[in-house]
């Protein structure tokens, strides 16, 4: 009678009955659960931008053209959109990754001067940072703690994050491994500076060039804004245009000159420090 509520349980997992069953299975399942929802998740937002990709650019299509058959064509840009907007979450959070590592520095640079270890400085700036760092900082102080050597588990963080300055720090803890005098306290610092430098100067040209990226936005959108009014207020000038296949030709090229423009402008205006 006890054991009849556990017996009609829906999810049962026979193994757990095995002598050398220690649990692990069931935190792999959980894990293979989390990741199955994670990818279900992405699946529909890339799907749901899909849509309203195409369902704008449909739209915008045919408010210029007038034409159906025209107007499929913007079907296509949904399937532009997930990667724009994947391409901009992916700088943005390089942005916040750059941020939270000059952080990071500051924090184990004070716990190294006041005679702490790297164990300890990584577990203090996770405390303190928040994700996507705070992740890869727990990651690597569990690295070291299993045993990885420490300029292996910073070279492991680097390969992961994508900074330069962590390759930097590694070969400092190796070479102070290997008997060297190098002070990683001072060493975090310089690092800490550099991001700060790195972060202020990125900021500079983003205002700089913040008026060659609006330029080519309008430059893009003028043309098709002042076909679309047209069209609606004077029609007949715009037929020809659109109902020939001279007509035809010529906006196809006109459209294809100012994609190739933006993106060079938009390229021209993209420096990354």
């Amino acid at each position: 009678m006890v054991a009849i509520p556990s017996i009609l349980k829906k999810e049962k997992n026979i193994n757990k009955f095995a002598a050398e069953w220690d649990g692990s299975g069931v935190e792999k399942e959980v894990e293979t659960k989390k990741k199955v929802k994670r990818n279900d998740g992405k699946r529909h937002l890339v799907l749901f931008f899909t849509m309203i990709g195409s369902l704008t650019g449909f739209v915008g299509l045919f408010i210029v053209t007038g034409l159906v058959s025209a107007s499929l064509l913007g079907l296509l840009v949904g399937f532009l959109v997930p990667k724009l907007i994947a391409d901009n979450h992916k700088k943005n959070q390089r942005k916040l990754t750059t941020m939270q590592l000059e952080q990071t520095a500051e924090i184990m640079a004070s716990v190294l001067r006041s005679g702490g270890g790297i164990i300890e400085a990584l577990t203090r700036a996770a405390q303190e940072v928040s994700n996507p760092m705070r992740e890869e900082l727990v990651a690597t102080a569990n690295e070291i703690r299993l045993g990885v050597p420490t300029a292996v588990a910073f070279s492991n963080l680097s390969q992961r994050v994508g900074f330069d300055e962590l390759n930097v720090l590694s070969m400092a803890i190796n070479l102070q491994a290997e008997g060297m005098a190098v002070n990683l306290g001072q060493l975090l610092t310089q690092i800490q500076e550099n991001i700060r430098y790195k972060i202020a100067f990125q900021r500079d040209v983003n205002v700089i060039t913040a008026e060659n990226r609006m330029a080519g936005w309008i430059v893009a959108a003028l043309p098709f804004a002042v076909l679309a009014i047209t069209r609606l207020m004077m029609p007949d000038m715009i037929d020809p245009l659109f109902n020939t296949t001279p007509g035809l030709i010529v906006f196809g090229i006109a459209t294809v000159i100012i994609a190739i423009g933006v993106f060079w402008m938009l390229k021209v205006a993209e420096i990354e420090v």
